[in-house]
């Protein structure tokens, strides 16, 4: 059986850390992203870079971080660059990546030459795109969980019916019998309990986590 993910499935996020540096009119711009699952996460990659780089003039930022299936927050600032010209641009770029749970911050060292809103917004813009150039994107899944209790003489099938429908399987608790955590696909929970209630003649019934 052929899988076909939808985007109700994963959501695309960052594997490794990337940074950048450009050179425009004098003034350096350091591009740092971060792949973040929280926002005191984010906030605290924040500080650490204000601390590393603490005699920058800014330090400009911008994230998007996954809450539940279909929620972001977001986040933005120009951190005292005139405004819509710094986070805004930053957060632009992300956007259109279509990351998310990652971060991205600019660190701006002014080289003496004013460079404008319109070169404000370039400039930024760039060191975003270049920031995110050196990434490696993975895909995160969005596994929906259950528990089912398994007769012995069914483990075998259940297992099989579960390598067809790319469900995972943990380590099972034994009680009275094996009850299998399962983590299931969104795009195939319907599927699989169907095919799961044909297999058992509806004996084996998935407990679904909320």
């Amino acid at each position: 059986m052929e899988n076909k993910l939808t985007d109700t499935d994963f959501f695309l996020t960052i594997q490794n850390k990337g940074t950048s540096e450009i050179k425009i009119s004098g003034s350096r711009f350091l591009g740092f992203a971060f792949p973040v699952s929280g926002v005191k996460e984010a906030d605290g990659n924040l500080q650490a870079l204000r601390k590393q780089f603490y005699d920058a003039t800014h330090h400009c930022s911008a994230f998007r971080i996954r809450q539940e299936p279909g929620r972001l927050i977001t986040r933005f600032s120009d951190d005292g660059e005139p405004s819509g010209t710094a986070g805004k641009p930053i957060f632009q770029v992300l956007e259109g990546s279509g990351f998310q749970n990652i971060q991205l911050v600019v660190v701006r060292y002014f080289g003496g030459t004013k460079l404008g809103t319109g070169g404000l917004v370039k400039a930024y813009t760039q060191s975003a795109k270049e920031t995110l150039s050196g990434l490696t994107p993975k895909k995160e899944f969005l596994f929906i969980t259950a528990k089912i209790p398994v007769p012995f003489d069914f483990v075998s099938g259940f297992l099989n019916l579960c390598g067809k429908y790319e469900v995972r399987t943990g380590t099972p608790d034994y009680t009275e019998l094996p009850v299998y955590p399962v983590y299931v696909l969104p795009s195939e929970k319907d599927r699989f309990q169907t095919a799961l209630k044909e297999f058992s003649n509806g004996r084996l019934l998935p407990v679904w986590d909320e």
